[in-house]
């Protein structure tokens, strides 16, 4: 009897602390699978596409969207929301196929009539792709999707979630944790921890296969694009007319259009470019755009973190040309344009790759594109500095980086490079000291995308042994 009555306590307290586990899991709802974010008590991380896109879909206040795999991943939604006026969230999936992406943005249209903007990618590389989800990318969270409360057991009595995610929170918001949310610009991290240009994404340098057995586009292939298209991108369009849909399909590097023709599908890929042009053109609330005309962006890999993936100043880019309707393709024009990108791909030589610069700061590239950006023209500050004068620069005129070259001169020189605000608050600086570099001229890049109205620039312990050069804002 005893034997049982201690079974019996432990069960009961083995219950009651699986409902206080999940109790809490409910409250914290990290994935938001039950409601929103309690923005006023706990710090929430977004860093989990699949499982937490379903619940910003569901619980979030947007009137717009931006969805696709990672190549929509560097969007900055404060841009989107700047150019578009609107309200947005990310919900981006890598590797995701045409399906997964589409059955997100019903779920954002069933739940939000509210939404009247979806900015989504069409990767060329998975058009013949229809009904299929990632399932080579770890266990699929289905119990957060479907309907069933009863596998919310694997939600809500997760010890992953429970140790890895909601005690944590609840500890920092005991401890003074700031609350808050990551935000829409910075998930899922797309360009943290990256470098750019041919020094990474072929380091080797590209190899021009010479070929003469070329694929092209058949009838089969035809008719799973033309169903995948017509189940997973026009019907919602259709279904959805007070809605605008921007589509893109997403610039490919010129290293990533050699690997394919030197597969010899060059031709079969650009004939489903321009056959899913064909079918999506007549809809008049798809806004379909090809951005492979830009041969100086595609070409050049100093934008490129690998053969696919473009850097985030090029989404900046995108976004401003989607919004002027730059680059779209109608009824009208898609021909014409998918010619030129057909000769321009198909004709390019592609060992010029092989001869260009990787630049030592990778944002560099950035500068470079600024002014289609920004509008602002490049102003050279090297002599207000030489003369000793200070002086105001506003970087509300499209200022947004601060390029410059420096060289050791002797084995003491040093130099550190600050910017102020107005009130002479420090905002960012670039400190250089002697033991960091050799007696080579290097390139260094400040982002200053993140800060607004007049700054002055410092140059502290300039003198003959570190020559700072060609300082530059863009």
């Amino acid at each position: 009897m005893k034997q049982k009555r201690w079974l019996a306590v432990w069960l009961i307290i083995v219950l009651l602390g699986l409902i206080v586990a999940g109790s809490n899991v409910y409250i914290v709802d990290p994935f938001f699978h039950y409601h929103e974010p309690n923005l006023n008590q706990y710090y929430y991380e977004l860093n989990n596409q699949r499982s937490q896109n379903d619940g910003i879909i569901k619980h979030f206040d947007y009137d717009a969207m931006l969805v696709g795999t990672s190549m929509c991943s560097g969007f900055k939604n404060t841009e989107i929301d700047e150019l578009f006026e609107c309200n947005s969230i990310k919900t981006t999936f890598s590797g995701a196929f045409y399906k997964e992406i589409n059955d997100n943005i019903e779920t954002a249209l069933r739940v939000n009539p509210d939404l009247k903007l979806v900015i989504r990618g069409l990767d060329l590389s998975y058009c013949m792709r229809i009904d299929e989800n990632r399932t080579d990318l770890g266990v699929y969270p289905t119990y957060l999707y479907n309907k069933n409360p009863l596998d919310d057991v694997h939600y809500l009595i997760n010890r992953d979630i429970l140790f890895g995610r909601v005690y944590p929170m609840i500890i920092g918001s005991k401890q003074g944790v700031t609350p808050g949310i990551t935000s829409f610009d910075e998930y899922p991290g797309y360009m943290e921890g990256y470098s750019f240009g041919i020094n990474t994404v072929v380091p080797d340098g590209v190899t021009v296969v010479e070929t003469s057995d070329f694929s092209h586009l058949t009838d089969s292939d035809k008719e799973i694009i033309k169903k995948n298209l017509e189940q997973n991108v026009i019907r919602t369009a259709d279904e959805n007319p007070e809605v605008d849909f921007y589509y893109f399909f997403p610039p490919y590097s010129m290293a990533y259009w050699c690997q394919v023709y030197n597969q010899g599908e060059i031709y079969s890929w650009l004939e489903a470019e321009k056959y899913m042009a064909e079918l999506i053109v007549p809809h008049h609330n798809i806004h379909l755009f090809s951005f492979f005309g830009r041969q100086d962006i595609i070409t050049d890999l100093n934008n490129y973190k690998d053969s696919m993936h473009y850097a985030s100043w090029i989404c900046s880019l995108m976004l401003k040309w989607m919004k002027e309707e730059n680059g779209r393709l109608t009824e009208d024009n898609y021909l014409e344009i998918l010619e030129q990108d057909y000769r321009s791909l198909t004709e390019y030589d592609y060992a010029l790759l092989n001869a260009q610069m990787d630049y030592e700061a990778d944002y560099y590239a950035a500068a470079v594109v600024n002014k289609e950006l920004s509008g602002a023209d490049p102003l050279n500050v090297s002599e207000d500095f030489k003369n000793g004068i200070r002086r105001y620069y506003n970087l509300d005129d499209g200022y947004n980086y601060l390029c410059f070259n420096g060289q050791k001169l002797s084995g003491e020189g040093k130099s550190t490079i600050s910017v102020y605000n107005n009130n002479n608050e420090l905002l960012i600086k670039k400190e250089i000291e002697y033991t960091d570099s050799d007696f080579d001229k290097h390139q260094f890049v400040m982002d200053l995308t993140y800060y607004t109205g007049d700054v002055t620039i410092a140059v502290d312990n300039l003198d003959s042994e570190y020559d700072i050069s060609e300082m530059t804002l863009y």
